[in-house]
């Protein structure tokens, strides 16, 4: 995931690389299950599992997919990239 932040008027850019494997692992499945437990929602870690596979697989087939990108008039432009 690429996260990138352009301000026109201080010239400045942010640019963060965060590493799928950090978020879409199983860890992060068996969490998600026990935030939805807590919301009595029934989706298992096994299913969350699946689920974070099925998103590794579309990430590797398109590579910079862009999720959001936003201008604001003062010139900001805010970038999230899969």
């Amino acid at each position: 995931m690429k996260i990138t932040v352009k301000n026109t008027g201080n010239k400045k850019s942010i640019k963060i690389r965060i590493p799928s494997f950090l978020f879409l692992n199983r860890i992060t499945a068996w969490i998600a299950a026990k935030f939805f437990r807590k919301i009595r929602e029934n989706i298992t870690s096994k299913q969350l599992y699946i689920l974070i596979k099925e998103i590794r697989r579309f990430k590797r087939r398109n590579k910079k997919l862009q999720l959001v990108e936003i201008t604001e008039a003062s010139g900001e432009y805010i970038e999230i990239r899969l």
